[in-house]
């Protein structure tokens, strides 16, 4: 049996509710967030002065989030820098805040038709990666771009960063620049990253550091300021079935 379970957004929860219901069916152990432009949550949202921060802030285990927006401005959110939850926090950079994902299990954010180019996550700061899990486990991200500022320049930060964590996987995104990398993972734990096109990084596309079970497959990587892959003192790493 399905169903569609709901968190708390504000006081405004049976409303966006009774809107979303008609929109996507879970199973039961899964939250499903479906952000669209138009007449749809996010509308309702923004009208009621539920910021995006809060839409953040529904980030959390058993989660599947679903973008159908065309883009998604993290400094754009109402507590950016500045809003805190159970499990994200803001990491103050050089240039602006970082958004940290920390300690969740089981969390998906996915694009609803699959449109890569059609969907896309975005920081401003330099310093700041676009995205970065610690201490996760069961990640899924798919079918959405992320990246910087598309202007040449001087970047820090990469596109998506993972530490310590386990069970990721990366499919079917693109990720660009200026960042310095498209995935750059350190202490992970059986990472895949297949289908994507990374380019316009400064540094090189992907880099993993004492990571293992690392698996690339038909990955386009192009256009990149240095190596296409790296890795350094891991173990268990297959590229393209090799």
């Amino acid at each position: 049996m399905k169903k569609t379970i709901k968190k708390a957004l504000s006081a405004l929860t049976a409303l966006c509710l009774a809107v979303c219901l008609t929109a996507v069916t879970a199973p039961a152990y899964t939250d499903v967030y479906t952000v669209v432009k138009g007449d749809s949550l996010w509308k309702i949202a923004v009208k009621y002065k539920v910021g995006l921060d809060e839409l953040i802030a529904a980030i959390g285990p058993n989660v599947d989030i679903v973008l159908d927006g065309e883009l998604y401005d993290l400094s754009t959110a109402t507590g950016y820098g500045t809003s805190k939850g159970d499990y994200y926090y803001w990491l103050d950079e050089f240039d602006g805040p970082q958004l940290v994902i920390d300690g969740v299990d089981n969390l998906t954010i996915r694009s609803n038709d699959g449109s890569v180019t059609g969907h896309t996550i975005a920081a401003i700061p330099r310093y700041a990666n676009v995205l970065t899990f610690q201490s996760c486990s069961y990640i899924t991200l798919s079918g959405f771009t992320a990246g910087h500022t598309r202007e040449p320049g001087y970047c820090i930060g990469g596109v998506l960063r993972f530490q310590y964590s386990d069970h990721i996987t990366v499919d079917k995104c693109g990720l660009y620049g200026c960042g310095i990398l498209g995935v750059d993972a350190e202490y992970c734990t059986d990472i895949r990253v297949a289908n994507c096109d990374i380019y316009e990084c400064s540094q090189g596309g992907v880099q993993f550091w004492r990571s293992e079970g690392i698996v690339m497959e038909n990955n386009t990587l192009r256009d990149l300021g240095g190596s296409d892959m790296s890795f350094h003192d891991c173990k268990d790493v297959t590229v393209n079935g090799e």
